[in-house]
């Protein structure tokens, strides 16, 4: 069973592509629901009053502004409220510009003050709002909070987190007594997690900077130092072929106390996903004494352990403002304190 639920499992199946597409119907989905004021708790900061409103998928794109994830229509059928949900596609030619002139064009010569609003995860809110305001005149960010909004000449632009309209969603389904709309919005926050496990945050200058590369090229190097240590101090007693992968770079070696095999790694993906640090151990299938041993690690001063099904992890802690002899040293050190709570291999 995928423990993030059907949805994500059928998107990443067979749409992958689709993330943001059916996301948007299901909040439609929920929207319809609930109602349309289900969002009036997360918009009331920008001044959005949502009652009487309808919601649509369906807004024409004729004239050639984009056509918009979702829509708030109010009495006057005018885009009150357009929501874009994001995960990690960049802004297209219309985002924001086109979209607010066609807000703009909707509520000429009224005291109307509608808002476009972006849902994103919460590791790119902070970067959205930043590109979003360079597209804009004059942007001033003037509500925080779970709502960032930018005040600027176009328009109005809204910022707010995968997270927080969940919630608010949630909530109102829960005192509405809805169980179909907690189920809907179980499936969305699956949905999203699975793409918060996959981002592409778009890359600025700095990301890309030679100092960045030297970095990862000199974290690679690293591990082969400290298993060239730990065979120098007799620590292991036998080594494989690099091990490389899209995920993780480093080697297969040996515990010369217990005859176990592990991998010492720079793991850019567990560094992304699970604990700050670049350093790791993998146990790979280990005997149940083993596991235990290592599980139980993690009551105590050493690294984090993670228990998986076939596999049992360890976050080795960098040592921060070491040099890369003292760095290569405490590791190495680290992975004897860990080989020595090893059970010895009787068999």
């Amino acid at each position: 069973m995928d423990e993030r639920g059907l949805l994500a499992h059928v998107v990443s199946k067979f749409a992958p592509s689709q993330w943001e597409n059916v996301a948007s119907e299901a909040l439609l989905y929920v929207l319809d629901d609930l109602g349309a004021d289900a969002l009036q708790s997360l918009v009331s900061a920008a001044g959005i009053g949502l009652s009487g409103c309808r919601w649509t998928s369906q807004l024409s794109d004729s004239d050639g502004l984009g056509r918009p994830d979702l829509v708030a229509l109010d009495a006057s059928d005018r885009p009150l409220l357009v929501m874009e949900a994001k995960f990690w596609a960049g802004l297209t030619a219309n985002q924001p510009v086109g979209y607010l002139a066609r807000q703009r064009a909707a509520f000429a010569g009224s005291t109307g003050s509608p808002l476009l609003l972006f849902v994103a995860p919460g590791a790119r809110r902070e970067s959205l709002v930043t590109h979003l305001a360079a597209r804009l005149t004059g942007a001033s960010r003037t509500s925080e909070g779970p709502l960032i909004v930018l005040d600027a000449v176009e328009g109005r632009v809204a910022v707010a987190s995968w997270t927080a309209v969940l919630e608010t969603l949630e909530a109102v389904a829960q005192t509405r007594g809805s169980a179909e709309s907690q189920d809907a919005l179980m499936q969305i926050r699956g949905l999203c997690a699975t793409s918060d496990r996959q981002p592409w945050l778009p890359l600025g200058i700095s990301d890309v900077d030679m100092s960045v590369g030297q970095l990862y090229f000199r974290l690679a190097e690293t591990v082969h130092a400290v298993v060239d240590r730990l065979r120098h101090d007799k620590v292991i007693d036998e080594q494989r072929s690099e091990y490389n992968t899209r995920n993780s770079t480093g080697r297969q070696v040996r515990s010369a106390l217990t005859g176990d095999w592990f991998y010492v790694l720079f793991s850019q993906f567990r560094w992304a996903q699970d604990y700050p640090t670049p350093f790791w151990l993998s146990f790979e299938n280990p005997r149940a004494e083993v596991r235990t041993a290592l599980t139980s690690l993690d009551s105590s001063a050493s690294p984090r352990v993670l228990a998986l099904k076939d596999r049992v992890v360890l976050a080795l802690h960098p040592p921060i403002g070491a040099d890369s002899v003292e760095t290569v040293e405490l590791l190495a050190s680290s992975v004897a304190k860990v080989l020595e709570a090893l059970p010895k291999n009787d068999g």
